[in-house]
């Protein structure tokens, strides 16, 4: 009874011990940003950022091209909108289809999945198209634009500015590594993929195997764990057509120029404005005191418990004219660089198995999945199991005693035969000795 008591306070003292050392809110990974001087162990990661192309070209009409980029246009945007009719009467056509089909028909479902599929795909295209009719439709704005300065003046000149967000970058300035945190008590599996220097998924599972110890520690004793994608853009284009009679800046007969600036680089738009000069137009991105005080949140993050990540924002561009100073044109666009920081964390299992599927797409967070099963119940499960490990006998050691009573009560038995014996031996030696005397 000692040694069971003994026992149970050893186990109880380990239980106490290893539920306060397991009960942790880290995550499985962790980051820690990447210093110039310093190379670190772990996976090496940056934080996405986008940079833009800006293109200003300044041409003479010709009324006569500038009709026949107007037809081009027009046609183009006639057949797209055809084609996007046709598209809506097969898809009205295939849902009557489906709504009418025989409810008792044998093969129904079969029938409906393969009509569903071609009304999804229908859809799809169409959906292409409107995209397609859009982009289209702006080109004849354009176009048209174009062609009535064509024709209001010999000397009317083409001016447009274009604004094209580039394919995500890394941003070297915010590079993190990340690393496991493995714990002793834990199971742990992680899988971490990177694209382009950019984080683009998450796979894995903590889970807490302290319930498994105590129980293994017991049974030794008694026995002796895109937003949407972001690609390249759509050109933003400025039809700028300013009235250059009266200015005092003079535009460039013709001028064509192209710069890809970081449009948070304050050296990068002056040095494009320097070049706009020649249109007699300069560029300004409006400032973002919420995403300046974000920019300032991510340079002082040092070490971070998960994995660092932001999302896109907008950004305000803004076309100025040199001799009045008031806005032509503005335009907003979403960059990888523009939105709100986060930290995503990947929280070890306490008393319990948790599971992790998180996606991003260019450095952007575009799916996070976590399984996180009732701690509560994990722990509770812990002492029992112990017990059951403490007081369960073996097999073995049940088959030993009940051979071993079996032998016992033969033991027995025997002795009981041969003490029977001895006494009738005994007796008979007494019957021999008592007629040994009489014959005397």
């Amino acid at each position: 009874m000692k040694i069971k008591c003994t026992t149970f306070t050893l186990l109880l003292t380990l239980s106490i011990a290893l539920f306060a050392g397991c009960a942790s809110t880290h995550s499985i990974v962790t980051s820690s940003r990447a210093l110039n001087e310093n190379i670190n162990e772990g996976v090496v990661y940056s934080l996405p950022k986008q940079l833009v192309k800006v293109v200003y070209r300044r041409i003479a009409i010709d009324s006569t091209e500038a009709a026949a980029k107007k037809k081009k246009a027009k046609e183009a945007v006639d057949s797209t909108t055809k084609a996007i009719g046709k598209k809506k009467k097969e898809a009205v056509a295939l849902e009557k289809l489906i709504r009418n089909i025989d409810a008792q028909a044998a093969n129904r479902a079969k029938l409906e999945a393969k009509l569903n599929l071609d009304l999804t795909k229908i859809k799809a295209e169409k959906l292409v198209l409107t995209k397609m009719l859009s982009d289209q439709t702006n080109v004849l704005s354009i176009a048209t634009t174009e062609y009535a300065l064509s024709l209001k003046s010999d000397s009317a000149f083409s001016e447009q500015l274009s604004i094209t967000p580039e394919i995500p970058i890394t941003d070297s300035v915010n590079t993190f590594y990340a690393n496991v945190q493995h714990q002793k008590t834990s199971s742990d599996i992680i899988e971490l993929r990177t694209k382009n220097g950019l984080l683009d998924g998450a796979i894995g599972h903590s889970e807490d195997k302290t319930g498994e110890v105590l129980a293994s520690l017991a049974g030794g004793l008694v026995g002796l764990i895109q937003p949407s994608f972001l690609g390249v853009g759509s050109p933003k284009v400025f039809n700028l057509g300013i009235d250059v009679s009266g200015r005092t800046c003079q535009k460039k007969t013709a001028t064509s120029i192209t710069q890809i600036i970081d449009p948070s680089v304050d050296k990068d738009l002056e040095a494009l404005n320097l070049r706009l000069r020649d249109g007699c137009i300069e560029l300004e991105i409006e400032p973002d005191t919420t995403r300046t005080a974000q920019t300032a949140a991510i340079k002082k993050v040092i070490n971070a418990n998960g994995l660092i990540y932001r999302q896109p924002g907008i950004f305000t561009f803004k076309v100025k004219d040199l001799d009045t100073g008031t806005e032509i044109q503005s335009i907003r666009l979403s960059l990888a660089q523009g939105g709100q920081p986060g930290i995503i964390t990947m929280p070890k299992g306490k008393f319990s198995k948790n599971e992790f599927d998180i996606s991003f797409s260019n450095g952007a967070l575009s799916k996070s999945r976590t399984v996180q099963p009732s701690e509560i119940l994990g722990a509770a499960k812990i002492l029992p199991n112990m017990f059951k490990e403490i007081f369960a006998i073996p097999t073995e050691l049940i088959k030993l005693k009940v051979d071993y009573s079996t032998s016992e009560k033969e033991l027995l038995g025997l002795k009981k035969v041969m003490l029977e014996a001895q006494v009738e031996i005994d007796k008979k030696q007494l019957e021999l000795e008592d007629l040994a005397a009489v014959e005397k």
